[in-house]
């Protein structure tokens, strides 16, 4: 019969060589709240939407940060897409504040946070 101390020897090294990731902390989407609209982009593809912000910018959840300041995206394939990029230009184009929420999720090639939805304020 294994002791106590046998089994807690083998549950470790069990742990150990399954190479089990212990997670860091959490990284939360952004939420940018009373931002105006500042550079927009349609990328080449000509479906990405990519756009900075200006006012208070939340810390990204991204590994980096965008060299132009680009911070959030996304495509106009999406059902609402189309009125994303209307809000924003809107938005843009009459210097009104918004509220925008990210998914926490990045596109790691440029850096930018993927948004969930937004409203102008």
């Amino acid at each position: 019969m294994i002791n106590l101390l046998s089994k807690i020897v083998i549950l470790t090294a069990l742990i150990c060589s399954a190479n089990i990731a212990v997670p860091g902390p959490a990284a939360h989407a952004s939420n940018a709240h009373g931002v105006k609209i500042g550079q927009v982009i349609v990328g080449r593809s000509g479906h990405e939407v990519q756009f900075s912000i200006m006012g208070n910018v939340p810390a990204t959840p991204c590994a980096n940060t965008h060299s132009s300041g680009l911070r959030y995206m996304f495509s106009l394939n999406r059902a609402d897409g189309e009125a994303l990029l209307s809000t924003i230009l809107t938005a843009k184009t009459a210097g009104m504040t918004l509220t925008i929420v990210g998914t926490n999720s990045c596109n790691d090639a440029d850096n930018v946070e993927f948004i969930s939805y937004l409203w102008l304020v």
